[in-house]
């Protein structure tokens, strides 16, 4: 049984389709709980050195205001879909916004930190199999993650 979901959305078509699966999942009977995570690209300062156990983030008071209005915009909207789908339009869904420039550490860290039982994310097509493995968040993910990770197409 699932206790705890983390959706990781950056508001594409991608991560509103796995929006709307989390909003399934939300519609059973004992519906886990919904953490919903907004990592906002960044580039990292010029004396960064990546550590590959902390992900690096923006400290919240440099993040520029409409980075921030952005943000809260685009996890309400999140949080609308989320709760129409589930057709529960007051379930409780938890929002975090940082940024990183490990878009994919974060979302494993976010998942660690919260206990979450799965991890839904949209997946992107990056051009056949050669091109899943090298790249993309949805690929580093699967990659670090020790919890189950759903891509929803």
């Amino acid at each position: 049984m699932l206790r705890r979901v983390l959706v990781a959305t950056d508001g594409s078509g991608h991560a509103q389709r796995a929006e709307a699966f989390a909003g399934q999942l939300a519609a059973g009977a004992e519906p886990p709980e919904i953490e919903l995570l907004y990592v906002y690209p960044q580039l990292p300062p010029r004396d960064f050195h990546p550590d590959p156990d902390i992900p690096w983030r923006l400290e919240p008071r440099r993040t520029p205001q409409h980075v921030v209005e952005q943000a809260e915009r685009l996890l309400q909207a999140a949080v609308a879909r989320i709760r129409d789908v589930a057709g529960r339009p007051d379930m409780p869904v938890r929002c975090r916004f940082v940024t990183s420039c490990d878009v994919a550490g974060w979302i494993v860290h976010e998942a660690d930190r919260s206990g979450a039982d799965l991890i839904v994310l949209g997946g992107r097509h990056h051009g056949g199999l050669s091109g899943f493995i090298e790249g993309g968040v949805c690929a580093v993910v699967l990659g670090r993650s020790h919890r189950p990770v759903l891509m929803v197409p």
